[in-house]
């Protein structure tokens, strides 16, 4: 039997191929839902990072979304595209070669999350959430005052939404929040799949 397995075509190749940090899981990190896949269960170096995913998935309304799984991958590939960095300076510090920068390569897995992303969210809201992180605050124009509350306009073709239940209850009337005005907001949610950004009122 053993004599049988040394005579196969099975060579060292294969087995790092198959191996945890082998070819095959390397290609398959270029799959979105993948990568979505195991930042519920991988570590971050960043806790806030690890606690917007561990707060995504907590939540059953949006767990399986299209959202939660960008949000993830996104996440996900950030967070492998660190070490990769990592890994390649400890490695030329010893080796003069290309050889782990060709084998650990993710420019595949970042150019098809961008296409996925373009796909499910296209226009200005493509990045969005990169332009507009979480806790940003910003000085904008108010488009429109609605009964359940103002919009803000961030950019053209993308508007936020401060609900009326973090305004004053006269914002209807009152001058600050007339359709022209400025004010400051502080960025809550940005989802862009379903092209939604939630804002909250910063008093001055």
């Amino acid at each position: 039997m053993c004599e049988d397995f040394r005579q196969s075509d099975i060579t060292d190749d294969n087995f790092v191929s198959l191996a945890p940090a082998g070819h095959v899981h390397l290609q398959i990190c270029s799959e979105q839902y993948y990568l979505a896949a195991i930042a519920e269960d991988s570590w971050f170096e960043n806790e806030q990072k690890a606690k917007r995913i561990a707060d995504r998935i907590g939540d059953t309304r949006s767990h399986y979304g299209t959202g939660t799984v960008l949000d993830n991958a996104e996440d996900m590939l950030e967070e492998l595209e660190m070490h990769r960095v990592k890994e390649l300076a400890a490695y030329r510090a010893i080796f003069d070669d290309h050889e782990l920068a060709e084998l650990i390569d993710l420019s595949g897995s970042r150019s098809k999350l961008l296409r996925f992303e373009a796909e499910i969210a296209g226009g200005a809201w493509i990045g969005a959430n990169k332009r507009f992180p979480v806790g940003s605050v910003h000085y904008k124009n108010i488009t429109n005052n609605a009964p359940f509350g103002v919009f803000i306009g961030l950019e053209p073709n993308l508007d936020g939404l401060v609900h009326s239940s973090r305004l004053p209850a006269d914002f209807r009337t009152n001058d600050v929040f007339q359709r022209g005005g400025k004010v400051r907001v502080s960025v809550l949610n940005v989802d862009r799949v379903e092209r939604r950004v939630e804002l909250d009122w910063v008093h001055d």
